[in-house]
């Protein structure tokens, strides 16, 4: 394969899906809080597994549209 043919495969493989922007869009117009994702900014994730402590929980999430992952920690308020 060539480098033109593989970079074009690459591009096309990396592009969110038309679901998956009409989500952003709709999102985005309905003033949705909450974090994004920090490589595309949408807000659709997928957790991808989870551990569990006494005082926090981690999250490994997926974004559904790029396929970007990262963690979050949350942390229970007294």
């Amino acid at each position: 394969m060539t480098d033109e043919a593989q970079d074009k495969l690459s591009s096309y493989m990396n592009r969110p899906r038309a679901e998956d922007v009409a989500n952003i869009t709709a999102a985005a117009e309905s003033g949705v809080r909450g974090f994004r994702c920090p490589k595309c900014h949408c807000h659709n994730f997928r957790v991808v597994y989870g551990v569990w402590g006494d005082e926090e929980k981690t999250r490994r999430r997926e974004c559904r549209c790029c396929g970007y992952r990262f963690t979050t920690v949350e942390v229970a308020v007294s």
